[in-house]
């Protein structure tokens, strides 16, 4: 869990902000994309306001694991247990109240992550907005969530020798030289290497 001092001592130094800027600046210069946005934070810098987040977006394991257990209660005595057990971090979000039903076990999980990953970071995520809105980049952003979901969002991508190929660019000596001709043998080899290393893993 990320400590409220490390959330503070981040706002004074004005790190959000700084972040943000360096952001924007890089998409409209198309340098690097920062890919690490839950889709879930991408909807909420965009205004909307039935946000849904999930447990995956929550990196703590201890907070995730606290979640999964209420989500995974199949009793309202075990629910009320497991809220009497994490009743501290619960009365820090506001969502420690009486449960009448099983069913509002979703709700509880759901007003948590919205505090955890919103409410709590609130100003945090408003610097982080200021400075994304440098060069108008937010206003698009907020325009075209769509458009933008692939730069600014985590994404899996499976590895392959084409993709690890092109990471690399090889400087080969002169033409005709015999360090050329070793270098050729060397990036064959190399190659085939990644080509075999990708056949395994079919």
């Amino acid at each position: 869990m990320v400590k409220p001092f490390c959330l503070l001592l981040g706002l004074a130094k004005d790190e959000y902000y700084i972040i943000g800027r360096i952001i924007a600046v890089s998409l409209v210069h198309g340098g690097p994309a920062p890919h690490f946005f839950s889709r879930h934070f991408l909807e909420y810098i965009c205004g909307k306001t039935d946000v849904s987040p999930s447990i995956q977006d929550v990196t703590d394991p201890d907070i995730q694991n606290v979640l999964q257990e209420i989500v995974s209660s199949t009793s309202l005595s075990i629910l009320r247990d497991i809220m009497a057990k994490h009743s501290t971090v619960l009365l820090l979000a506001g969502c420690l109240h009486s449960i009448k039903d099983i069913g509002e076990r979703e709700s509880v999980v759901q007003d948590f992550l919205k505090w955890y990953l919103f409410s709590r970071n609130a100003a945090c995520i408003e610097r982080f907005k200021d400075g994304l809105s440098t060069l108008n980049v937010l206003q698009k952003i907020i325009e075209s969530p769509s458009a933008f979901e692939p730069y600014l969002c985590f994404s899996t991508q499976s590895l392959s020798s084409e993709l690890i190929e092109s990471i690399f660019r090889v400087e080969f000596s002169v033409a005709g030289s015999n360090k050329r001709r070793e270098e050729g043998r060397i990036a064959s080899y190399w190659a085939d290497y990644l080509l075999d290393i990708e056949g395994a893993k079919q």
